[in-house]
């Protein structure tokens, strides 16, 4: 997951969607691509099953765009942190109000 400044994404809305859609593209080429990941699993030394399992995973947890549930689902997900890990080792004690949004897909 990626953010950017409200500010900034205001001021250059065609920047943000180019972004994504850059990010898009690099998705995809993780998702049907495997010599990339022998690449990176080079860089991270892993290699075998233990880089087969890696990218199965990482490839299950890309996410192509936001859906409409995603923020509920994030906050849930950072609630369950939060009680279990406290504020101190997430470093924040709220998500922001306004900390996603789906306008630049």
């Amino acid at each position: 997951m990626y953010s950017a400044d409200s500010t900034f994404a205001a001021a250059n809305p065609e920047r943000m969607k180019a972004f994504l859609a850059a990010l898009r593209e690099s998705i995809e080429i993780m998702r049907k691509d495997d010599a990339v990941w022998v690449e990176r699993g080079n860089i991270m030394k892993i290699q075998g099953q233990s880089l087969v399992l890696f990218r199965d995973e990482a490839r299950d947890d890309m996410m192509m765009k936001f859906e409409p549930q995603t923020e509920a689902d994030v906050r849930k997900v950072f609630s369950v942190l939060l009680e279990t890990g406290g504020s101190q080792l997430i470093g924040v004690d709220a998500l922001p109000k306004d900390f996603m949004t789906l306008a630049y897909q």
